[in-house]
């Protein structure tokens, strides 16, 4: 989340990259048996807070493929 707000409508490349990267690889633990152990709501969650600081560097800006993984 503080990587959002601190790049809230920059489109700073970097900082969107690196969230970017977060969100791909919680997505991909859904499946997992790490998601049993955390639960699902947890990575979910994590997940959201992730997509939310993505939609804040983005802002007024396209979001570069990660509208695939808001759908």
């Amino acid at each position: 989340m503080s990587l959002g707000l601190r790049f809230a409508g920059s489109a700073n490349n970097e900082a969107f990259e690196t969230l970017f990267k977060y969100a791909k690889t919680f997505t991909s633990l859904t499946g997992k048996s790490i998601a049993e152990l955390v639960g699902k709501s947890t990575i979910e969650t994590c997940l959201n807070v992730i997509l939310l600081s993505l939609a804040m560097v983005s802002c007024c800006n396209q979001l570069h493929g990660a509208e695939s993984l808001i759908k």
